[in-house]
């Protein structure tokens, strides 16, 4: 199974890799799927909307899967963060899942997101990607593989990097 710190919250219906580490604080909530190899640092937050490939770093403070930021949400609706393997996820990354039904924000694999990286709904990240500090993704942003994004740089919803 892997490390879970005393302190942390993880649901039993949440499903677990193998050798995976979960800090201090943390919270897995039910429904969510981590693969093997993982590492969730203290106080992040992974919500059962997300699944997750094998070997991802998520730093502390980091929340994943919350509710969009979008008036048209509505509450129930089924959506997902949807990551992939060998991601970095460094202090207080939040990734909100997909508006509509049936939709998804996601992250390829390979990628690093530095401290304070927002990706907004239905956003996507491919493969091998650098998003430096504070970048900001509004919804429906698609980064293609091997892009670089220096830091504080804003992205309008509906672009293309």
């Amino acid at each position: 199974m892997g490390t879970i710190h005393s302190t942390a919250f993880v649901d039993p219906s949440a499903k677990l890799g193998g050798d995976i580490e979960i800090g201090p604080g943390a919270i897995i909530e039910a429904g969510a799927v981590i693969g093997d190899g993982c590492r969730i640092q203290a106080r992040a937050v992974i919500s059962g909307h997300v699944r997750m490939g094998e070997r991802n770093t998520v730093g502390y403070g980091a929340i994943l899967g919350a509710d969009p930021q979008d008036f048209d949400f509505k509450p129930g609706t089924q959506s997902s963060v949807v990551i992939g393997d060998d991601n970095i996820f460094r202090e207080y990354v939040t990734i909100h899942r997909g508006t509509k039904e049936d939709s998804s924000t996601t992250v390829g694999n390979n990628n690093f997101l530095m401290v304070g990286v927002h990706m907004g709904h239905n956003s996507s990240v491919a493969n091998h990607v650098i998003i430096a500090n504070n970048c900001l993704l509004a919804g429906y942003v698609a980064v293609l593989d091997g892009a670089v994004l220096g830091g504080g740089s804003v992205f309008h919803q509906f672009i293309r990097v």
